[in-house]
């Protein structure tokens, strides 16, 4: 998988079928991607549309947290599941200190520019 999608055309002509490994990735995505709405909508007792809609925020600073440029660097699960712990905790006590929802999605972009700063400095030394 890291292989065809760092570079394709040497994936082809090394021998991995690239369309039968995207093919898997995608179908492996796409039906866990439904499991968790199967889990989150079971979990809320209803099901809507714009469930889930101010997790994204919070999932891409998880992993930016966690360690993985967005220009196209490499990440690693423990790196991610750090992140994700690191953004519950941080979700957590904002949500004891009162703040609302919006006040909540900009502390988290706010994160996000933050790492995105920090991990630019780093490159550029």
């Amino acid at each position: 998988m890291l292989a065809t999608g760092d570079n394709a055309r040497a994936a082809s002509v090394s021998g991995i079928s690239v369309p039968k490994i995207r093919l898997a990735v995608l179908t492996i995505s796409g039906g866990l991607a439904g499991l968790a709405g199967l889990l989150y909508a079971g979990r809320l007792q209803a099901a809507k549309y714009t469930l889930g809609e101010t997790d994204l925020m919070t999932v891409i600073a998880a992993v930016i947290v966690g360690g993985t440029l967005l220009n196209g660097g490499k990440g690693s699960i423990v790196g991610a599941l750090v992140g994700s712990l690191m953004m519950g905790m941080l979700n957590n006590g904002l949500i004891l200190m009162g703040l609302s929802v919006s006040d909540q999605m900009i502390v988290r972009g706010l994160i996000i520019l933050t790492a995105v700063a920090v991990s630019l400095r780093d490159k550029s030394r």
